[in-house]
Order: structure tokens, then C-alpha cells, then sequence
């Protein structure tokens, strides 16, 4: 296990035997919900566990013959595709004064965690964390340093398995004061990481079973692997609190490493859970005798159909044609008197009836409605009542899920910023990514960059959850009721990359088509210069239409002749008949009086101007 920066040895206040005391304590506080963890993820896998999960031991039947779908799998998907959503980050001016240096540092910030949850690949970690925190009921992150493809290092949020963690107790705030996760590691890939206890770790391994390298390095920053799938070798416990990190191996009563925790807010963990009343369970324990009862009837059902279409033929008396023969064009002969019978099994209707009432159940248990499935509730017209009817869904449910999701995102971000600025200083890093589709790339300085402001927000819009047709028609709703812009619009639906070019676009494509327009009123009232504008447009077929709206725009002014130059001066800039530029012209015009008064005896006027008659 390869240790921060300055790390120290094992404190001599916590020896091997207190934290494996405490490590089985942490077990043993979820013993209860291990089962559950551990049916949960049998029923949602599916196969022969899931059956055997559901119908006992002794079932015979593999997934692909059950006829009855799995709604449990399915609901979680549904909900997982709604919640497992990247929520935006917000990051505000530090202080009290919202000045242009703390914008500009709550900007550099927010690049900062943009490029963590890149190197992370947070976009795919989302989906993964909307199915385990409503099926498992909560989920891990482990905060660790990563190196970049040049080595410079980088904190990052490792999501771990929470079938594998085992919390502690959790406090007011949702968060336990520490945690283990165990897993399975083989001999040899724990004596290659800790050659100092090699000794201790190969004592009775058989080396057949355990010649295989996978096994989960743990929180190694060089080489990483799958976690054991055989299920051979040590068990392996990490422990997190507030002092470090202790690799434990119970069976061998050993501690083989020790990390201390560089953090000052808390351990290096962020636990995520759904609100319950007040035991740690996830949205499905509480369905799987409805799960059971439903696959039972189907299975009934399935059954006597078979049986009531192949019906035993019963034959009361002697048969002339040997053996009874079955099949459409089969021939029987019968002595007479003989009588054929065919009992028919009928199939009691109430049976369907308690499927479908076991299903609705289903679907209350785990907020799983059938508008998901796209299928209306009820007989309802195709009003806008109706349509309403089909757009619900448990928006409530979503914001509850929403709400600690973005709340855990939150304090990883807080604990990143914090690890980054604790362990790396003044080391000037590589900073790359894009926000919003705009580009960025630039370097940062821990110390200098971050400063101690480790706050930042995780907000879900206002169309978080919904589905892309439904963001399109409610979003044109609620921009032309003006509850919301253009720019937020645009933020909220997926695939829209670098926005600011795409806003660009749109604006360079309004002035042109205002200055078409333009261009054609000014064609059409006879103007020579825009009507041969037109024909160029027309000539090129439209290749070079940039340069004509330039033209357009900035016309050739005409050049003045030495004589009117000169005359322009004379009077001061005024321009006269012949035209001169109205931006020399100091002040506003002379009123009448103004003119009148300069009007001479022969009618000439100051100017250039001449009167046509006499007063």
C-alpha cells in the first residue's frame, strides 16, 4: 500500500488487537442487513441465485424459465436511470465583498473540481450510484491520490462496493465516525504487497488455488486489478477513522499497514444513504415475499394451462383399433356403447385477479409506477387530464434520492479540495477538461488556487429525472411563461456540447437574417447599391453571402474632390448640398431665426445656401 506524503508508523495507541476488536464490532453491527445486502443483490443478478432466493433451495428452474418478470430489477433500473444524474456544481465568491478577483478565484475553483470529477469519471460512476444507494441503501466513496499519464498527482473519489462496507453508527449528519471493507485477496498478491509479513501471509496457503495475480491492490497508486472472483484466499479488512487507514488480516490477527489521514474535516470517506426511519435498508427489502408469492402463482398458472390443454382422454369400454392414438388426424375404432371422455381443468379466474393485486402491491412497495412502463393507470380519455395522468411519476421520491446524492457529492468535493491543498502545496499542476462544452486548459496552485475555500454546491436542475421529450415540451412551456432562459434550457438537456459556440451560432445566424431583410426592403424601394448587393448574392449563389452583409454594413463612402474639401473647411463642417460628414458637424443645427438672421439683401445665405425669392 504505497502512503502519502510524510507518512508515519503505526500509532502505539491503537494496537493490532483494538482495531480487529473493533473492525468485528463494525461487522457484527451489520450482521442484520448483511442478509438482506446479500438476497438484494441475488434477486437483481438474477439466475439460479435469484430463484433460489425467491422459491427456496430446491427449485429446479433457471432465470430464463420463470415466467414472471422481475420487477425488482426492473424498478431499480427505472429509478436508478432518474437519479443517477451528474448534479451541476456551483461554486460562489468566497467573503463577503463580490468583487472580480473572487469571482475569477470561485471560477479557477470550479475548474478545479470539474477536472477531479473528469479524472474520476463521475459521469459513470452516477449511474452506478443510482442503483446502489436505493437497492443496497447506501453507498461508499474512499478518498485516495491517483496519478495523472505525466505523474503528477491528483486526489480522487474511489467508489467502492457497498456490499463489501460495513459503517459504522451513523451520526446526525449521516456520517460514521469510521468504516471497514472487506474483501478477498490471494496469498500471493498480498505477500508481492507486503513482503515484510510474506512469511506470516503464505503460512498454509495452498498454492495451487492461489497462484492466480487478481485480487484487489488496495488504495495501490500504481497498478490496480479486479477484485478476487474466486473467492480464495485472505480475507482482508481496511479500517477508516479519523487517525488513518489500518490494513488488517483477521485470520492472521495481523496489522500489515498503516496510513494516516491527512484530512482535518474528518475520515477519508463519504458515505451516501437514503433517508429511512431508523434502520440502514434498502427501497427492496420489504418487497421480496410479494416478489416470492408473484413468481408462485405464475408458475401455477403457467402449469395448469399446460394441463388443461393436454388433458388426459379417459375411454370407458373396448377399442377396436388397438392402442389409443392422439393427434388432429388420428382414427380411433370403438366397439359400441364405448364412451370417450375429456375432462376440461378449468383455470379459477380469481387466480389472474390476485397476480394483478400482488403486482400493484409490488409496484406501492417499491415506487415503481406503471407510468414508467409507458401504460396508463386508469381508463382515462385522452384529455389533459389524461395526459397528465401518463407524465406522472414520484417526483418527491426523486427529489428525497436527489437530495443525498448531491449532499455526498458536496462534501467529496469538500474532502478533494482539502487533500489536495493539505498534501501537494505549492506543486504547480496541469489543469485540463471542459465545463459546459467550452474547453479549458491551463495550471494551478494548491496553496494559492484553493486558499482554504473548500465549499461548494451540487444542485439538480429543474428537469433533473425527466426524459428528454418531456425536458423539450415542459421546457418551451416554461421559457414562454418566463420561469426560466434560454441559457438554462440548454444546460439541461443532454448531448448539447460547448454551448458558447452553439449560442454564438445562434446569434451570428439572427444578424444575418436581420440584415437580409434588410438588404431586400432597400432591393425593393429601387436602391442601386442594394440591388446590385442582391445580384452578387444571387451571381455567387450564396458562397460568398458574408462579404456582401459586409458591404452591406460598411458602404464605400465617395471620395471629395480638393475644391469640396476645401469648401468644407471653410464653413466649419456644415455640410451643403453636395454632402459632408455628419459626425464633423459640432453641435445641433442653427434653428430658423438663426437662419433667417443671416439672410443677405441679395438673397445669398451663409452656407452655400441662396434664397428663391425676396420678403
Amino acid at each position: 500500500m504505497v502512503a502519502p506524503a510524510g507518512a508515519l508508523p503505526i500509532p502505539d495507541s491503537r494496537n493490532p488487537q483494538d482495531i480487529l476488536e473493533r473492525v468485528q464490532f463494525l461487522i457484527q453491527i451489520n450482521s442484520a442487513t448483511l442478509k438482506a445486502r446479500l438476497r438484494t443483490k441475488n434477486l437483481m443478478n438474477g439466475g439460479e441465485a435469484g430463484l433460489k432466493a425467491l422459491l427456496g433451495e430446491r427449485i429446479k428452474l433457471t432465470s430464463d424459465m420463470v415466467p414472471a418478470i422481475n420487477l425488482m430489477d426492473s424498478g431499480l433500473r427505472r429509478l436508478g436511470q432518474k437519479i443517477g444524474r451528474m448534479p451541476d456544481l456551483r461554486i460562489m465568491p468566497s467573503g463577503h465583498k463580490d468583487s472580480e478577483r473572487a469571482r475569477k478565484s470561485a471560477e479557477k475553483r470550479e475548474r478545479i473540481v470539474t477536472a477531479y470529477d473528469l479524472g474520476d469519471n463521475r459521469d459513470e460512476q452516477m449511474p452506478q450510484l443510482g442503483r446502489w444507494v436505493p437497492g443496497y441503501g447506501y453507498a461508499a466513496f474512499v478518498i485516495r491520490e491517483r496519478m495523472d499519464a505525466n505523474g503528477f498527482p491528483y486526489p480522487s473519489a474511489e467508489l467502492r462496493d457497498p456490499f463489501n462496507v460495513y459503517p459504522g453508527t451513523w451520526g446526525v449528519n449521516s456520517q460514521p465516525e469510521d468504516m471497514a471493507v472487506i474483501t478477498q485477496v490471494p496469498h500471493r498478491t498480498l505477500a508481492r504487497l507486503y513482503p515484510k509479513h510474506s512469511a506470516a501471509i503464505m503460512e498454509g496457503a495452498r498454492s495451487a488455488v492461489d497462484s492466480a495475480s487478481g485480487g484487489l491492490l488496495l488504495a495501490n497508486t500504481t497498478t490496480k486489478s479486479w477484485s478476487n472472483q474466486s473467492g480464495n484466499g485472505l480475507q482482508v479488512a481496511e479500517y477508516f477513522d479519523r487517525d488513518g487507514t489500518w490494513v488488517v488480516l483477521p485470520e492472521k490477527q495481523l496489522v500489515v499497514d498503516f496510513v494516516p489521514n491527512p484530512l482535518r474535516s474528518g475520515p477519508r470517506f463519504v458515505l451516501i444513504k437514503r433517508f429511512v426511519f431508523d434502520q440502514l435498508i434498502g427501497q427492496y427489502d420489504q418487497i421480496v415475499g410479494l416478489m416470492a408469492m408473484m413468481a408462485k402463482l405464475n408458475v401455477l398458472s403457467v402449469i395448469a394451462l399446460e394441463d388443461a390443454v393436454f388433458t388426459e382422454t379417459n375411454v370407458m369400454g373396448e377399442m377396436e383399433s388397438g392402442q389409443y392414438s392422439k393427434g388432429r388426424n388420428s382414427i380411433n375404432f370403438l366397439t359400441p356403447g364405448t364412451n370417450v371422455d375429456k375432462p376440461i381443468g378449468q383455470i379459477p379466474f380469481q387466480m389472474f385477479q390476485q397476480i394483478d393485486r400482488i403486482e400493484r402491491h409490488l409496484r406501492i412497495g417499491a415506487s415503481y409506477p406503471v407510468q414508467d412502463d409507458g401504460a396508463n393507470p386508469a381508463n382515462t380519455a385522452a384529455t389533459g387530464r389524461g395526459i397528465e395522468r401518463l407524465d406522472f411519476n414520484p417526483s418527491l421520491e426523486i427529489s428525497e434520492y436527489q437530495l443525498a446524492i448531491g449532499k455526498g457529492i458536496q462534501r467529496v468535493d469538500d474532502k478533494l479540495l482539502e487533500w489536495d491543498e493539505t498534501l501537494y502545496k505549492n506543486q504547480e499542476k496541469p489543469l485540463s477538461g471542459h465545463i459546459k462544452g467550452a474547453p479549458f486548459n491551463e495550471s494551478y496552485i494548491p496553496t494559492r488556487d484553493i486558499n482554504g475555500n473548500h465549499n461548494t454546491r451540487r444542485i439538480y436542475g429543474v428537469m433533473a429525472g425527466w426524459d428528454e421529450p418531456q425536458k423539450i415540451v415542459t421546457g418551451l412551456q416554461l421559457m414562454q411563461g418566463e420561469v426560466i432562459d434560454v441559457e438554462t434550457m440548454q444546460e439541461n438537456l443532454d448531448g448539447l456540447e460547448n454551448l458558447t459556440l452553439i449560442r454564438e451560432r445562434i446569434r451570428r445566424k439572427k444578424a444575418e437574417d436581420a440584415m437580409f431583410e434588410a438588404l431586400l426592403v432597400d432591393a425593393q424601394n429601387q436602391d442601386p447599391t442594394a440591388r446590385a448587393l442582391l445580384a452578387e448574392v444571387i451571381n455567387n449563389q450564396g458562397k460568398d453571402f458574408e462579404s456582401v452583409l459586409k458591404k452591406y454594413l460598411t458602404p464605400d463612402e465617395p471620395e471629395l474632390s480638393p475644391e469640396e474639401e476645401a469648401f468644407l473647411q471653410a464653413q466649419g463642417g456644415l455640410g451643403g448640398p453636395g454632402g459632408g460628414d455628419p459626425a464633423q458637424v459640432q453641435g445641433p443645427p442653427p434653428d430658423v431665426t438663426t437662419v433667417l438672421s443671416q439672410l443677405r439683401q441679395g438673397g445669398g445665405l451663409g452656407g452655400g445656401v441662396q434664397t428663391v425669392g425676396q420678403l
